[in-house]
């Protein structure tokens, strides 16, 4: 039960999905959207919402080692948000081949992150081979339609390893 008042609501499809959310009534964000009054003990009827179909991103993420392609990457999609910070959008992983798509993306400019799965040894990079999300290209976006090339080449990390023993147990 909502308490009588007076709401914004927002349509969120869930993350991976091809549609863009949307606020009350077809309104993009918090500040636009139009209030919904709610009544104690009544409905408000026709609250409805017709979501559109985003934007994607895609690409194929490869390295020195593996030039066909590297699976278990996260390919996250970042839009700087109405607060004035990097929001995280959409991501996806690569598959087998090292593709990837991200989809429900609305019209805007976008960064992407490359982040290997914990079991890789690759680093982490942003598009278009940068180190940090400030300093990353923009991907523009336009909903209903594939922005397509957005690869990435990842290196190596290096790997530590060792044996760890105590003062009572040198031996390990």
């Amino acid at each position: 039960a909502i308490p009588p008042g007076n709401y914004k609501v927002r349509f969120s499809p869930y993350w991976g999905s091809d549609y863009v959310s949307e606020w009350y009534n077809n309104q993009q964000d918090f500040y636009s959207a139009d209030l919904v009054g709610f009544t104690a003990g009544a409905t408000t009827p026709n609250i409805d919402a017709t979501l559109e179909e985003g934007g994607k991103i895609s690409g194929t993420v490869t390295s020195a080692s593996e030039p066909t392609g590297v699976e278990g990457v996260w390919a996250t999609a970042y839009i700087y948000n109405a607060e004035g910070g990097w929001e995280s959008v959409g991501y996806a992983s690569t598959d087998s081949g090292g593709a990837y798509e991200i989809g429900g993306l609305d019209t805007g400019n976008y960064r992407v992150r490359f982040a290997p799965h914990d079991s890789t040894y690759y680093l982490s990079e942003y598009y278009n081979d940068k180190q940090t999300l400030e300093s990353a290209n923009d991907v523009p976006v336009t909903a209903g339609i594939t922005t397509p090339n957005i690869d990435a080449t990842l290196e190596e990390g290096g790997k530590i390893s060792g044996r760890v023993t105590s003062a009572a147990e040198p031996g390990g």
